[in-house]
């Protein structure tokens, strides 16, 4: 078999050299010995399987072994035909051997790195301190991080990309990197195989990133919100530090995002005396710019907030420990106490719910059409999506979820009910799908999980004047973010507070003069005063909460 040099140098990538190491480590670094990592096992008819391959270890490599089953798992998911097409240039067929996945492969959450672990012996998982964490560990620690969809997400040391699967999910953009070729290649194919909706090809680099020249090709591309890894630990540092698991946390530490460090240590080792928003704008710069002035001292009350128009006005300290990332809120004393009231009856939160994005056709033109036929079925868009009802379908599509640039699970368009939101636009807008839709991606799909409430009490709650005053106070986004609507504080009700807030919302799908009905039966659950009630209508309509009056830092 004849092959391009450009095969041999990705093949010769995927023999990792352990060097001088093996003469430097003693005990299991010396052991052949192999065995399956059953904590990361989660169908015991897995087993059998990965014994199975231990006899191809007498005629392949682990590089080629592994190298069949990436390109079998993509096979059998419903991956872009771009990314998988990449991912075959990149790691062309160097031999004939193909091994077929079991059909429930997918019920394991990283299959390909638990064979991966298998396959080594211990001697080499103990001289690269390679030790793959389990799902059940990862999700964990990632709930922990507080990471919300569109923020940037890094695992320094990858491995076989258990934390990147994760944090994908959660609708992260992800970037990761590994010393060992081979897990960089298992990384990328499960990040193709678990993501049939990504639209770009897994970005994640085979590099030591202990080496200062190599990680700058990471710090290049970031800063990044978060970061979760579990490195090798135990290998020898060549730093102060004096192992390897600290060099990686401070390296990844230096490469996150400021701006959350920035806030949190303003509040608490100084002073904010003001802030100040200037009508004027840089240049190309669709946003004011801000000033700061700041006092090396013990925090104190109030901060003096001075807006565009000149009017000024005393912020409390606390309004800063709203939002998750500590955004710098302009909110009155007024509003600050509405926003602790609704806090207070407020313990639940979207956070269990179940998201999807609308379809991205890649080409409206040729996707959409104005008429209906016999292979064609109606998709909504944001524009037909009213408080609590969809106004009639404008376009309909063949649904083909090959050829769509991005597309959630079929699943979660088909699930009924569930709610269809506006993605973009300055107020909260949900409406109730029973007929199993599909919506474009000016629309996002929600199926609400929240203990004790309906998903019709969902939905009154997110239309109300009250929820739609708590996201333009909290957040300034016009688009609406999944990790803000999160943040929202839901009500824990009775059978009994559900039940009629259930039934008024049905009512009010029925007939909008009912609405009203819903508005005020949510003000009462959260029994706010007349002055908190015409506080909300006043943000509600605009008339107190103008572009001025709207600035979050």
């Amino acid at each position: 078999m004849t092959i391009s040099s450009a095969t041999k140098r990705n093949w010769q990538k995927l023999a990792p050299n352990l060097g001088d190491k093996l003469k430097s480590r003693a005990n299991k670094s010396r052991s052949q010995k192999t065995f399956i990592p059953l904590e990361r096992i989660q169908n015991k008819d897995s087993v059998p399987f990965i014994e199975s391959l231990f006899a191809l270890r007498e005629r392949f490599s682990i590089a080629q072994i592994m190298h069949a089953l990436c390109l079998n798992a993509i096979d059998k998911s419903r991956a872009k035909e771009p990314l998988a097409r990449r991912f075959l240039d990149e790691y062309p067929r160097v031999s004939d051997l193909t091994i077929v996945l079991p059909d429930n492969f997918d019920k394991e959450s990283d299959l390909l790195g638990t064979i991966y672990q298998s396959l080594l012996s211990e001697g080499d998982k103990n001289i690269r301190g390679s030790y793959y964490t389990t799902q059940k560990t990862a999700r964990l620690m990632l709930q922990e991080l507080d990471i919300s969809s569109g923020e940037k997400f890094l695992d320094p040391c990858c491995g076989s990309g258990i934390f990147l699967l994760e944090a994908a999910r959660l609708g992260c953009s992800v970037v990761g990197n590994d010393i060992d070729p081979i897990a960089v290649m298992i990384a990328k194919a499960n990040l193709i195989a678990q993501n049939p909706e990504a639209l770009h090809y897994p970005d994640v680099r085979l590099l030591n990133f202990l080496n200062p020249e190599e990680r700058k090709q990471i710090e290049d591309i970031g800063p990044f919100d978060a970061s979760a890894s579990n490195p090798p630990w135990g290998g020898e540092a060549r730093t102060v530090f004096n192992e390897t698991a600290s060099e990686f946390f401070f390296a990844a530490f230096d490469l996150l995002a400021k701006h959350r460090r920035f806030r949190e240590s303003a509040l608490k080792e100084g002073r904010i005396l003001q802030i100040r928003v200037f009508s004027e704008r840089f240049t190309g710069v669709q946003t004011n710019f801000v000033s700061f002035l700041y006092q090396k001292s013990a925090p104190a009350e109030p901060v003096r907030f001075v807006r565009s128009d000149g009017k000024t006005t005393d912020i409390p300290l606390h309004s800063f420990e709203l939002t998750a990332h500590k955004t710098f809120l302009p909110v009155s004393r007024e509003a600050l106490e509405l926003l602790n009231q609704v806090k207070k009856k407020g313990t639940l939160s979207l956070v269990n719910s179940r998201w999807g994005l609308g379809i991205v056709t890649g080409n409206n033109q040729t996707c959409l059409k104005t008429e209906q036929t016999d292979e064609l079925e109606p998709i909504y868009t944001g524009k037909e999506i009213q408080p609590y009802r969809l106004s009639a379908p404008k376009r309909f599509i063949r649904f083909t979820p090959q050829n769509f640039q991005q597309c959630a699970p079929e699943a979660l368009f088909r699930t009924s009910p569930k709610l269809l939101y506006k993605f973009i636009g300055s107020k909260l807008v949900f409406a109730i799908d029973n007929e199993r839709s599909l919506a474009l991606n000016s629309a996002n799909i929600l199926i609400p999980d929240v203990e004790g409430l309906s998903i019709y009490s969902v939905m009154g709650l997110l239309n109300s004047p009250l929820f739609n005053a708590l996201h333009r106070m909290l957040f300034k986004e016009i688009k609406i973010l999944k990790g803000n609507l999160c943040q929202l504080p839901l009500p824990r009700l009775s059978p009994e507070e559900d039940t009629a807030l259930t039934e008024a919302v049905k009512a009010a799908i029925e007939n909008p003069d009912r609405e009203d009905t819903v508005n005020r039966l949510i003000e009462d659950l959260y029994e706010l005063t007349p002055q908190q009630r015409l506080l909300i209508q006043s943000i509600f309509q605009d008339n107190l909460w103008n572009p001025g009056n709207r600035q979050a830092l």
